[in-house]
């Protein structure tokens, strides 16, 4: 069973490699053109390479596959149960993109036909997604998605424990670590927020530093993948190598050699990093976060991080006060923690978008200061140890039950199972790609599963349109005004102003809109109605 085990864990991590150098390899392939059999080929021969120059081979206990399961479990069940198979609570714009890159097989400027705004967002995930989506074409491509999505989650515990382990040379600490990751939310929020890319370069991140601490080379294919995906969590990842090497300065020029990778991710660098950069650079506020609503913010890490990792970090920091213990390990991850929860404020105060992505590594910094904590206390019985652990990991499951957070995720926050069953129905009278006007709550996933082009892309994140990761043109500015025209037409409910649109469909949800057109509805649902204007 080991030897399974060992073999299985070994598999997974093959996988990583590959899907990182397909990632690098279809975002230089993908200015030009997108061919599946092509990348998978090359990527299949770099893979092979690569692990044959640089081999790698992991042991992990047996008992933590379970902690994986756990997760799996606990990701999946809402799509399993709840709402079977489609997720009702992520954006839908992660779909929209693999379409995109599937429509022109190439990495588009812009996101026509459904907007005008650039394709600025970072698109790894897309690409590697993408690459699936072909070879999977009965799959629905938001099914894939969430597939990838559920494996990257899943795949966490068993990376925090090698993460651990390598860090601080403790067995002990590293399962201590994964368990306490069962009880943190963001990982639950991440997977029923559709997320995927935060959970991918989470992944990336941790295997770029367990590659690094067991000097393999390897850990250079990682760093410019973690790039191409997500550009908030290569932030992330730059700010915990600075509290790193703060306590670990012999490894300064080692971490260093490995950034030469980093031009693998040019493209990227060009397409998604300097628009935002140059954003952030403008970015302006009027007024700042008062400290009265700040408070609240102090009040939301509890709710970010867990409270059961929570708990942990406060019962292990005052442990160590009374103990007066304070060596380079345990202080380690209190830096880390420290850095990424004043970075938070400080991007909360600023008002400044996407300001939760260094909660991410608080919470990384949370559960490994808490896996330390538990492996440094002394049971007095191996009976009394293994309790402990059982009772973490009950905590840890009553916590994610007892979240009304999560269970509002669970149930679905973007979409009633009338409104999916309809949008089903609509893409089966018209499959085709159509501009339609949603007066109703749920547009954007209605949009995602019937396969149209909502009116208003702005609604429910159907695309990523934030100031700070989209250019500042004449396309932005034209969907800010199709929002505020939208929004004029459900607050004065002006029928004539519907027909002025000229568009092909209006969905309208009678006990949203209270207003009927005078036509017969073509496709109806409870008090969802579909009318054909031309």
């Amino acid at each position: 069973m080991q030897i399974f085990c060992k073999n299985v864990l070994n598999a997974f991590i093959y996988f990583f490699v590959f899907a990182s150098v397909a990632t690098i390899l279809s975002q230089w392939l993908g200015l030009f053109f997108l061919n599946t059999p092509l990348i998978i080929a090359l990527s299949t021969i770099f893979c092979i390479a690569l692990v044959k120059k640089f081999p790698f081979a992991f042991e992990l206990q047996r008992k933590t596959f379970l902690l994986m399961f756990a997760v799996a479990v606990l990701c999946a069940h809402p799509l399993l149960l709840i709402h079977p198979f489609y997720p009702a609570s992520n954006d839908a714009f992660h779909t929209i993109m693999v379409r995109l890159l599937q429509m022109n097989q190439k990495i588009p400027q812009t996101f026509e036909p459904y907007a005008g705004i650039s394709f600025t967002y970072t698109f790894g995930f897309h690409l590697f997604a993408k690459l699936l989506c072909d070879l999977l074409p009965f799959v629905p491509d938001y099914l894939v998605l969430w597939l990838l999505g559920l494996f990257f989650a899943s795949m966490q515990p068993i990376l925090i424990y090698l993460f651990a382990k390598e860090l601080f040379k403790s067995e002990k600490a590293a399962f201590y670590s994964a368990i306490l990751f069962v009880g943190t939310k963001m990982i639950y929020q991440n997977m029923f927020f559709g997320m995927w890319p935060r959970l991918f370069a989470m992944d990336l991140f941790l295997l770029y530093f367990i590659f690094f601490f067991k000097n393999n080379r390897l850990c250079m294919i990682f760093l410019p993948a973690l790039a191409i995906v997500h550009s908030g969590m290569l932030f992330n990842a730059v700010l915990f190598s600075i509290i790193y090497l703060l306590f670990h300065r012999e490894n300064f020029l080692p971490l260093l050699k490995t950034t030469i990778a980093l031009p693998l991710a040019l493209p990227s660098l060009a397409i998604s990093y300097a628009p935002t950069f140059l954003n952030t650079f403008q970015w302006r506020k009027a007024e700042m976060l008062p400290i009265s609503e700040l408070y609240s913010q102090i009040v939301s890490v509890a709710l970010w991080l867990g409270w059961v990792p929570l708990a942990a970090v406060v019962i292990g920091l005052l442990w160590m006060l009374r103990k007066r213990k304070f060596s380079k390990q345990g202080v380690f991850p209190l830096a880390l923690l420290s850095a990424f929860l004043l970075s938070y404020f400080l991007l909360v105060l600023i008002r400044y978008p996407s300001a939760n992505v260094p909660m991410e590594f608080a919470g990384l910094a949370a559960i490994i200061f808490g896996g330390l904590f538990f492996a440094d206390l002394r049971f007095k019985s191996k009976e009394l140890e293994k309790y402990t652990k059982a009772l973490l990991v009950v905590l840890c499951l009553i916590a994610f039950f007892s979240s009304g957070y999560l269970t509002e995720l669970r149930l679905g926050s973007k979409i009633t199972p009338e409104q999916a069953k309809f949008a089903f129905e609509f893409k089966l009278y018209d499959p085709e790609l159509k501009e339609t006007l949603f007066l109703t709550p749920g547009a954007s996933k209605i949009a995602e599963f019937s396969n149209k082009i909502p009116y208003d892309a702005t609604v429910g994140f159907f695309l990523p349109f934030a100031e700070h990761i989209v250019k500042q043109d004449s396309a932005y500015h034209e969907l800010v005004q199709r929002a505020q025209t939208q929004q004029k037409i459900l607050e004065s409910r002006c029928i004539s102003c519907i027909y002025d649109l000229n568009l092909a469909y209006v969905v309208i949800d009678e006990k949203y809109f209270p207003a009927k057109l005078a036509k017969t509805p073509v496709l109806e649902h409870g008090s969802i109605k579909l009318y054909k204007l031309k």
